[in-house]
């Protein structure tokens, strides 16, 4: 089996030195445009290819993020990874896709394994869970974690729902278009969210006056 192209085959193929070579790849400007030309046709020629996780241990970024979801199934999620990797993709980043299961150790050995790939960054939809149990106190990769549960003083960065807000306008809003028995789907019982979105909307109810059926 034939081995992939060095930088050092780049760099003899068009008679530079391999310093010269980084430079070129790097992007780097004090490079004349006919070093550059050389440098990009061997290149091509080679079919050479960076090897971005020695270029990581030396920049410290391996320009990649992991984000893990509790499922694939509910399509709000695939959606939700969709503009992830949309806006990751636009900044030069690649997404990682992790289904964690609702598995809270399952979740933690996806993170722990993340941390060995030395990603950049990780964001973790982990509804109604405490963040505290994602990271260990000395990972260095920032956390965001998305509609995680109340937590007071959180270790990173949270984006959370104002689900009480939202629901009592549902609640005020119904109630001004004459509505009165109000029917409602919830998710699965034990599931912390689904859990909490219905005691709230029971309070709403009670509060503005639609009857739940």
């Amino acid at each position: 089996m034939q081995r992939p192209p060095t930088i050092q085959d780049v760099a003899r193929e068009a008679g530079v030195a391999v310093g010269t070579v980084s430079n070129v790849l790097n992007g780097h400007p004090y490079v004349s445009e006919e070093t550059r030309a050389k440098v990009t046709a061997a290149v091509k020629r080679l079919g050479y290819r960076r090897n971005s996780l020695a270029g990581g241990l030396r920049s410290r970024s391996t320009m990649t993020l992991g984000l893990l979801l509790p499922t694939l199934v509910n399509p709000f999620y695939p959606a939700l990874a969709r503009g992830v990797e949309d806006v990751a993709r636009e900044n030069g980043y690649t997404v990682v896709l992790c289904n964690t299961d609702r598995d809270h150790r399952r979740e933690q050995g996806i993170v722990q394994t993340l941390l060995e790939k030395r990603v950049d960054g990780i964001i973790a939809v982990s509804p109604g869970t405490a963040p505290q149990h994602l990271l260990p106190a000395n990972a260095a990769p920032p956390l965001v974690v998305v509609e995680g549960g109340s937590v007071e003083a959180p270790p990173c960065d949270m984006v959370t729902l104002q689900a009480q807000s939202g629901i009592d306008e549902a609640a005020r809003h119904l109630r001004s278009l004459g509505h009165r028995r109000i029917g409602m789907i919830r998710g699965p019982a034990g599931v912390a969210r689904a859990d909490e979105r219905a005691d709230l909307w029971r309070a709403a109810a009670a509060r503005h006056g639609p009857e739940l059926a």
